[in-house]
């Protein structure tokens, strides 16, 4: 016997009666015995992880038994982010829901229950050079050329105090010098300006990022970066970064480290990264030996 499948059409030529029945059932109904969809919704808002289970009628037990900080990450959700959910023939396999651009929280069917890990994101990532000729605003030739929404809103965001935009005349140029993150094929997350060039008819000003404390500077040495990020201590290295997937090598999975460690020598001074008036002193948590400062604005 042979069978031909093609577009949907099956011929068949077959002597044996009752195998062609049973062939003709099985090519009609195994896309209904093994339906595959995938689901790709934005996060509501208001939506906790917490309703979010419950309206999936998924054990509320797999986020009460995670860690105190895991759980501080799970209700980083944001409002609008895309998550997907896998099903098979209606039921749920696989939920992916990103809390940064480098996170995510999976849930996933294990024996007739659910489990809840963070993994990382996985994507590739880029460094290009982008050269626009002013024509509108930076905000809109950015966005035209490239079609990076992102990068456009963190180029004005950064250096919108380092130049007055509206000098800009038609045909100026401006050279943006980026590293952005790839992931199926789209711009992923936030893009990280090295540096940039704004040639005008008289004037030609460059800035770019010192990656010894992460702080712009223009071509007189000027700093341009927040006092918010001003380094505390005079430090001879990072022990360690903050990043939401730091790989824990004794329990084996990836555990967040929400801050940044320098380390320093014994007896060093330590200044504040802006005024302010000591609201606390002593030891915090996990935080070990702490001094919480209040700023203006909210900032602690």
């Amino acid at each position: 016997m042979f069978v031909i499948v093609s577009n949907s059409k099956v011929l068949i030529k077959i002597k044996e009666e009752n195998n062609l029945k049973l062939i003709i059932i099985l090519l009609i109904f195994s896309n209904f015995l093994f339906s595959k969809s995938i689901i790709e919704e934005k996060w509501p808002r208001g939506e906790s992880l917490i309703t979010f289970l419950n309206k999936q009628n998924i054990s509320k037990d797999i986020y009460f038994n995670l860690s105190k900080t895991d759980k501080e990450l799970c209700s980083e959700i944001q409002s609008g982010v895309k998550y997907k959910i896998a099903k098979t023939n209606g039921k749920i396999e696989n939920i992916m829901i990103p809390i940064s651009q480098e996170m995510q929280i999976h849930i996933y069917e294990n024996n007739s229950s659910y489990k809840l890990e963070l993994i990382p994101i996985i994507f590739t990532e880029i460094e290009e050079t982008l050269v626009i000729s002013i024509k509108k605003s930076p905000y809109e030739d950015i966005i035209s050329t490239s079609k990076n929404y992102k990068l456009a809103h963190e180029f004005v965001r950064n250096f919108k105090k380092a130049f007055n935009f509206r000098t800009l005349q038609p045909n100026d140029k401006i050279a943006i010098r980026y590293k952005q993150k790839i992931r199926l094929g789209k711009y992923h997350g936030t893009p990280d300006i090295i540096a940039t060039t704004v040639q005008g008819k008289y004037k030609k000003i460059y800035i770019y990022r010192n990656p010894a404390d992460e702080r712009y500077y223009d071509n007189k040495g000027k700093s341009l970066t927040s006092v918010f990020f001003k380094v505390p201590v005079t430090y001879t290295r990072i022990s360690s970064k903050f990043t939401y997937k730091r790989f824990h090598p004794i329990k084996k999975r990836y555990i967040a480290h929400l801050g940044v460690d320098y380390a320093a020598p014994t007896g060093r001074k330590i200044r504040a990264t802006a005024p302010g008036k000591i609201t606390f002193k002593g030891r915090k948590g996990g935080y070990g030996n702490t001094i919480l400062i209040q700023h203006k604005g909210g900032y602690k």
